[in-house]
């Protein structure tokens, strides 16, 4: 696996990063924290926002539940994590 392995970023970093940022800023943006669900408020305001960005639409609604998981055991261990 190390000889395959090219280095960089993963693959959807800059939608990852996205997601944390606004999971992070959602109870100030939406007035609510943000959910795990595929669907609804938060969704919809991380679709928007990656569209406004010029990031593709395609896996949005896979990377929420596990970011937004991330952003709550980093927030019960008292971390803040700038880049996930």
């Amino acid at each position: 696996m190390k000889r395959v392995d090219k280095g960089g970023r993963e693959a959807g970093f800059a939608r990852r990063y996205l997601i944390y940022r606004l999971a992070k800023a959602a109870p100030e943006i939406i007035g609510k924290p943000a959910t795990v669900a595929v669907t609804g408020t938060f969704a919809d305001l991380c679709t928007s926002v990656a569209l406004a960005c010029g990031l593709p639409e395609t896996g949005i609604a896979k990377a929420i539940p596990a970011v937004v998981r991330e952003l709550r055991a980093d927030q019960a261990k008292g971390r803040w994590r700038s880049i996930s």
